[in-house]
């Protein structure tokens, strides 16, 4: 009773306040000690339950799986980080992402699995991760949707689910991840417009999601993204402008809107973007001409404007990006002439200028461009000489000049460059003589000079390419002389149209592919070549029979024969003679043609046949009786006598009289006939066999 008066009169004391926090303090001890003890054993279950790891392996015990390499723990024995990559750990593969229960893993702050080729869908109760600061899911096989509760990861700071084939669209609560430092969803069949609550991701670094198939527009909110240093948003079907926001982004360094819908012009406030070191707006539908102040990215490295529809001129200002590396402004509608001061680009080792409408000569300060590996002005309307100095090109690999209005003879400069790789003056105007200096194009694997007005003829040692498998095009020329006798492998050998003449060596046996036709070669075609590689040469024979040289080009429709080297063979039809085009006859004008002289032989042997039977019997039956019976029926082949009728028929007739005719026409005359028997008929007379079958029955009756 004393006890309880006790606690009740010192319920509010401070002793009691002391001895109540001590109780509390000793529970929530207990609970979390207990928490602790529970907590490794149930991630040791979800462990060996998923299946992932061989735990029957001696490597891979459960019981020491804080030491496997792929999981870390804390000091509690918790797991706190797991990694995955199937690049250096060939000994584990993921597979179904649902059979790991993720749920139990309430300390992990690191879940990287990855190249694994992971299956199944992202499971919704990772958002459960709330301790997570690291999620890397790229390069599995994961579907489905992205789920939203990863929005609930507050403690996200980078997030990659890139390269997989997940769906959908991109939920609008990853703007809720605002310590988000990297966003990478790219090359995955995400749909749908990009959210605008990706402006709310202020921390964000980079922001990664090409090869998507992402629709609408760039989101002006974009522009909140101020820390942003990389925007790669390229290969998608976003439409719309490029929105002036983005000149708000002063930390970018790359920026990639390539291979999209975009439309109008280039926003000037780009130009804002100072840091930039890589610009790629290529393969959309931008207009315009270009902003005059470029040269203020002076920090640009690799600049991409090619396939656009650009017109005007060639910036100026382009000439103070002197740290590029790499420009590419082909495709465009481009005009006037380049610049002289584009040697100040000493930096550029790769340089696109195609395909535009450029004119006036090549620009002589191209030539300091000493670090140029690859130089492309095909397409062009660019006229002239090329500088003599070329050759400073030292570096150079690739050089693309056709198609163009060039007009010299082929430069000694060139000489220099030895370590070309690709040279193509196509479609030109050179003319003069072959150099001999291309042998000293060791390197070559492309040589394209045809379409142009070469002279000359081709060297013995012309072709000493060190690279067995390359390909030259000298057709379409006025080169003339023989074929050299010595012909490297090479994979492709084009002569044709020219002036060559001579016979064709049996070293052409050692290119892969040869077209040496319509020139004035002669002699026996070597048995490797096709036929079709040799027509136009109306001089060359073929040393086997006819019925192997028979060629009809499909193309052309045309049928070409060689004529036999050796006279033991029968002669062939003329070389290379294209049959005629076959000619269009009217379907019945040709029937008439082939049935009408059958008709008139089968009739006329038909009156024959009559005449000789009607001549016959009138000598067997000419002394009959009576009228009536020696007649017989003159429509019975039986009783049938043709002398007895011939003579009823002259008689009634009256040797065929003009009063007994009711009709003519193209072979005789119609008459109308009573014979003795009373029928009436009507007789055709054959004016063309009287005369012949009345000879016929006077000889018959003198035998």
């Amino acid at each position: 009773m004393n006890l309880t008066k006790y606690l009740v009169f010192n319920f509010y004391g401070p002793k009691m306040w002391m001895v109540f926090l001590l109780l509390v303090w000793g529970l929530v001890i207990g609970t979390e000690s207990s928490t602790l003890t529970s907590q490794p054993e149930m991630e040791a279950n979800a462990i060996y339950n998923s299946g992932w790891w061989n735990t029957s392996d001696a490597n891979y015990t459960i019981s020491n799986r804080c030491n496997w390499g792929q999981i870390s723990c804390n000091k509690a024995g918790s797991i706190i980080k797991i990694t995955i990559d199937g690049y250096s750990d060939e000994g584990v593969r993921g597979n179904n992402f649902g059979t790991l229960n993720l749920s139990t893993f309430h300390n992990l702050e690191s879940l990287v699995i990855m190249n694994v080729r992971l299956q199944g869908s992202i499971p919704k109760e990772i958002g459960h991760l709330s301790k997570l600061t690291q999620l890397y899911l790229s390069s599995n096989s994961l579907v489905g949707e992205i789920p939203p509760s990863l929005g609930s990861l507050r403690q996200l700071k980078h997030l990659d689910i890139s390269h997989n084939s997940l769906q959908g669209s991109i939920p609008h609560e990853l703007g809720f991840l605002t310590n988000l430092t990297t966003l990478d969803l790219s090359q995955n069949q995400i749909k749908g417009d990009m959210p605008l609550s990706l402006g709310n991701l202020t921390k964000l670094t980079h922001l990664i999601l090409y090869k998507n198939f992402l629709l609408g527009e760039i989101p002006s909110s974009l522009g909140n993204l101020k820390k942003l240093e990389s925007l790669d948003i390229s290969n998608n079907k976003i439409e719309g402008s490029i929105p002036l926001e983005l000149g708000f982004l002063r930390k970018l360094t790359s920026l990639y809107l390539s291979f999209n819908r975009l439309n109008g012009n280039l926003p000037i406030s780009i130009t804002n973007l100072t840091q930039l070191e890589s610009l790629d707006i290529s393969s959309n539908f931008l207009t315009g001409s270009l902003p005059s102040n470029l040269g203020q990215l002076s920090n640009l490295q690799l600049f991409w404007l090619n396939n656009n529809s650009f017109n005007g001129t060639f910036p100026i200002s382009l000439n103070n990006l002197t740290q590029l590396e790499y420009l590419d402004i082909s495709k465009n509608f481009l005009t006037g002439s380049l610049p002289s001061n584009l040697g100040q680009l000493s930096n550029l080792q790769l340089f696109w200028l195609n395909s535009n409408s450029f004119n006036g000569t090549f620009p002589i300060t191209l030539n300091n461009l000493t670090q140029l590996e690859f130089l492309d002005i095909s397409h062009n309307y660019l006229t002239g000489s090329l500088p003599s100095n070329l050759g400073q090109l030292s570096n150079l690999q690739f050089l693309l000049l056709n198609n163009n209005s060039f007009s010299w003879t082929f430069p000694i400069s060139l000489n220099n460059l030895t370590k070309l790789e690709y040279l193509d003056m196509s479609y030109n105007f050179l003319t003069g003589s072959l150099p001999i200096s291309l042998r000293n194009f060791s390197q070559l694997k492309t040589l394209n000079i045809s379409h142009n007005f070469l002279l000359g003829t081709l060297h013995s040692n012309l072709f000493p390419f060190t690279y067995n498998k390359a390909s030259i095009d000298l057709s379409h020329n006025n080169i003339s002389g023989e074929i050299p006798s010595t012909l490297g492998d090479f994979q492709q050998l084009l002569l044709n149209r020219n002036n060559l003449s001579g016979t064709i060596p049996q070293s052409i046996c050692n290119v892969s592919y040869v077209d040496i036709s319509y020139n004035y070669l002669r002699g026996p075609i070597p048995f490797c070549v096709h036929p079709s590689a040799v027509i136009g040469n109306k001089d060359v024979c073929n040393n086997t029979s006819c019925d192997h040289i028979y060629f009809q080009d499909f193309v052309s429709e045309n049928k070409f024969y060689f004529q036999p080297c050796s006279p033991i063979f029968q002669p062939c039809p003329p070389v290379f003679q294209p049959s005629p085009p076959p000619k269009k006859i009217n379907k019945v004008n040709h029937h008439v043609a082939i049935f009408l002289p059958i008709l008139i032989v089968l009739i006329l042997a038909f009156s024959s046949l009559v005449c000789f039977k009607l001549c016959n019997n009138s000598t067997k039956k000419k002394n009959g009786n009576t009228t009536t019976t020696k007649n017989g029926d003159v429509f019975c082949i039986w009783n049938y006598d043709g002398k007895i009728a011939h003579d009823d028929i002259i008689r009634a007739t009256e040797d065929f009289d003009m009063r007994y005719c009711i009709g003519t026409g193209a072979y005789g005359s119609v008459y109308k006939a009573q014979l003795p028997c009373g029928k009436v008929v009507a007789l055709k007379n054959f004016t063309v066999m009287k005369q012949k079958c009345r000879l016929l029955m006077k000889v018959l009756e003198m035998k």
